[in-house]
């Protein structure tokens, strides 16, 4: 068997002899291994035995497990790999996943970009929370590999000899002796004093011209100087260059997996795909030929804007500006700057920079959460903030949306905005979602963009009506039966509803849509802190593969009752991440938990429109506006609908007559991921 996945974290550092989470045999998998600390990480010996006899971490499977740690070392104390002695920040030996890294095993100091933050492999990945002062136009050259740039630098004095230590990179053949320089050096007077060495001064190379100028790169040895300086805690000297244009796929493609990466790390996965902006607007055409809808995609991020070329008005709107712009999730600023960025099938992606900060965007934001959701006592205090986010996130958009007739709005959201209520973002004459359908995405390399039909799709609905912990929904038995009325479904009620029935009637039935009416909670910390309340057990998120949901594929998980830490970042990205980690193509699930009867309504009215509707978010959209019109509501005795009148409970007649206008119960409702 295996040993089972190794999960630590501690704020202030973590010591371990040492881990093996391999497959004990040939066809078993590897188990992952996460470390998450602010301080520094030690593994001080080697596991000693089998194939992972010189390794530290063994992760080593069919297939290997990943290996993931996230550390506080910083350029102070730079993360050793196969140290040989035990380090301050490191291990004593390799870590080994696939194969044995680092291999042949010499010690090797990771190398950390300060924008992008970690080392990445195919299954390993070192971070360190410290940010690291490496200038940008150093970090383009570290993220662009080439041939080394000529001609050579000019080299004035002798370079002082460091303290040996092992090279990460194998040295170049060395190179000719460099011309000298046009001045003669005079040699230093003989003196009995002994003599000092002149410090090593690197001339920038004259700048070629834009036609023949070299891709920019870091020599071998400029690699392994940077290794040493970071070693001995001096600041990089290195040679600077101009920094090149990046091609808009480029951008796109860097942003993207900076949201994807968010993801696979809370989430503990890796994303099958590495979609171009290509491949996406071919995917966004597709969608409008099969179903009339005109998509966008709008990233909502917050970046940090420190080079020249980011701050000079000349070349903001240039391919070089967007390239200077970095979206700053790991050490996020209050003073970070909002930006969008907007794909649509064809033509060139806008980017809007908006003079509103991080500070200022999330306390709108929190603002306009807390008074939705406090509608009984302060009914109309959410339209001040709610249309300043209109101000900020629609208004800059709404010229080049009407220009291209766009109908769909698909979004990815930076921490702290990704349990916004974006249908009730409103613009003083009315709601983002009487324009709009709507949806929010975790990342599109993290989405299936195809379009499925699911129409008339069956439904396997399950629920339960009273809870050990948690509060009783009387409505969830009507939901059932009206949810599934007309699909040609069945449901399952209270002690029908274990995770038993659930595995083996999905296995069985292989029904596209799965209706879960019971409690969701999403909230802070790890994976298991968030869950879904089954009849006989809690099903925590990390569980949530265990149901098998990607076979048969699984088109629509819908949660009718959930509740979120609304801008807690792990509640976020376990909320977004929801329809990622069970393995479906997407999710509907409600920010908050509304009422029973404002969810029976919208549930009820959600699976009619469905029929209809040419996708799943017009089919949201279409069920919110019939609430926020009064078209369903509770009104003698009866549910009433646009397509039905449906006799209450006894306990849901006591309530009276009443409507869902207010947008606290309709716009908590969310579509997460493919919303077509």
């Amino acid at each position: 068997g295996s040993a089972g996945s190794v999960r630590l974290n501690a704020p202030n550092g973590i010591t371990v002899s040492s881990i093996n989470s391999s497959g004990n045999g040939s066809t078993v998998s590897g188990n992952n291994i996460d470390i998450f600390t602010d301080g520094l990480f030690r593994a001080t010996s080697v596991i000693g035995t089998g194939t992972c006899a010189l390794a530290s971490l063994c992760s080593n499977g069919v297939p290997s497990g990943r290996i993931f740690i996230q550390h506080g070392g910083g350029i102070v104390a730079p993360f050793i790999v196969n140290a040989g002695t035990v380090p301050s920040n490191g291990t004593v030996g390799q870590i080994f996943t696939d194969v044995p890294f680092p291999f042949p095993p010499l010690p090797f100091i990771v190398l950390v970009p300060p924008e992008l933050n970690f080392y990445n492999s195919d299954s390993i990945v070192i971070k360190t929370t410290v940010p690291q002062p490496i200038p940008p136009s150093v970090l383009i050259l570290l993220r662009n590999p080439g041939p080394p740039p000529t001609p050579p630098p000019v080299i004035v004095g002798t370079p002082p000899t460091p303290e040996p230590i092992p090279e990460l990179i194998p040295e170049p053949t060395p190179l000719p002796s460099p011309s000298p320089s046009p001045s003669p050096i005079p040699s230093p007077s003989p003196s009995p004093a002994p003599i000092l060495t002149p410090p090593l001064v690197i001339l920038p190379s004259p700048t070629p011209t834009p036609s023949s100028s070299p891709s920019p790169t870091l020599t071998r040895e400029q690699g392994n100087q940077i290794a040493r300086d970071f070693r001995f805690g001096e600041q990089p000297l290195l040679i600077q260059r101009d920094i090149p244009p990046f091609t808009l796929d480029t951008v796109f493609s860097n942003l993207d997996r900076s949201f994807t990466n968010d993801f696979e790390d809370f989430l503990g996965l890796k994303s099958s795909q590495d979609l171009s902006l290509e491949e996406v607007q071919r995917s966004l055409k597709a969608i409008n030929l099969e179903t009339g809808t005109k998509p966008a995609i709008i990233y909502v991020f917050f970046s940090r804007s420190n080079s020249p070329a980011a701050k000079n008005d000349e070349t903001r709107g240039t391919e070089l500006g967007r390239a200077a712009v970095e979206r700053s999730s790991l050490f996020p600023s209050p003073d970070d700057q909002l930006e969008m960025l907007v794909v649509f099938e064809t033509g060139v992606p806008i980017r809007k920079t908006i003079g509103a900060t991080r500070r200022e965007v999330i306390a709108a934001a929190n603002r306009f959460r807390s008074e939705i959701t406090a509608y009984r006592t302060s009914p109309r205090a959410y339209l001040a903030p709610s249309q300043q986010l209109y101000k900020w996130l629609i208004a800059p958009l709404e010229n080049e949306l009407k220009e291209k007739e766009i109908d769909n709005l698909n979004f990815i959201l930076d921490q702290g905005l990704r349990s916004l209520p974006i249908a009730a973002l409103h613009d003083g004459q009315g709601f983002l979602v009487e324009k709009y359908s709507l949806a929010m995405l975790p990342s599109l390399n993290l989405t299936d963009m195809r379009y499925r039909n699911i129409k008339t799709a069956s439904i396997l609905a399950m629920g339960a009506t009273t809870f050990r912990d948690n509060d009783p929904l009387p409505a969830v038995g009507l939901e059932l039966a009206e949810t599934t009325k007309g699909r040609g479904s069945n449901y399952f009620l209270n002690e029908e509803f274990t995770l038993a029935n659930l595995k083996q009637q999905h296995q069985q039935q292989g029904r596209r849509i799965i209706h879960l009416a019971t409690h969701g909670v999403f909230q802070g910390g790890s994976l298991d802190n968030s869950y879904i309340q089954l009849w006989d057990r809690r099903l925590t998120l990390n569980q949530l593969p265990e149901l098998g949901l990607n076979a048969p594929l699984v088109d629509l998980l819908v949660l009718s009752a959930c509740q979120t830490a609304l801008g807690n970042r792990e509640a976020e990205l376990g909320f977004a991440g929801l329809a990622v980690q069970a393995g479906v193509r997407s999710s509907m699930a409600s920010l908050w938990e509304v009422s029973d009867e404002g969810t029976l309504g919208m549930m009820t009215n959600f699976y009619d429109q469905l029929a209809t509707a040419p996708i799943k978010a017009e089919a949201v959209r279409r069920t919110q506006l019939a609430m926020l019109r009064r078209q369903i509501r509770l009104e003698g005795g009866n549910l009433i609908s646009e397509t039905r009148s449906t006799p209450l409970t006894r306990e849901l007649v006591a309530l009276g007559d009443r409507n869902f206008s207010h947008p606290y119960f309709w716009s908590a409702f969310t579509l997460v991921g493919n919303p077509w």
